[in-house]
């Protein structure tokens, strides 16, 4: 698969590429969530991706879908 900044993933690492493809999606927020922080930009959304650990991405992702749930109770 590939994302929306170009980069290649495995079956394995396709959490990766969700994380980038929300990033896109939602104009490169600045993101924190103890003991991680994003800056805004895609340059930051990309280094985080690829060279990220496991604990930093699945952090991300759980906050993402928190943020995605609680835009849905809005709306």
């Amino acid at each position: 698969m590939t994302d929306a900044l170009g980069n290649t993933w495995c079956n394995e690492c396709l959490h990766r590429s969700e994380f980038i493809n929300w990033g896109k999606r939602h104009g490169w927020p600045a993101l924190e969530i103890h003991p991680y922080a994003i800056a805004e930009g895609a340059y930051y959304w990309q280094i985080t991706a690829t060279q990220g650990d496991e604990s930093r991405i699945w952090t991300f992702l759980g906050l993402i879908e928190m943020l995605d749930e609680r835009r849905a109770e809005v709306a």
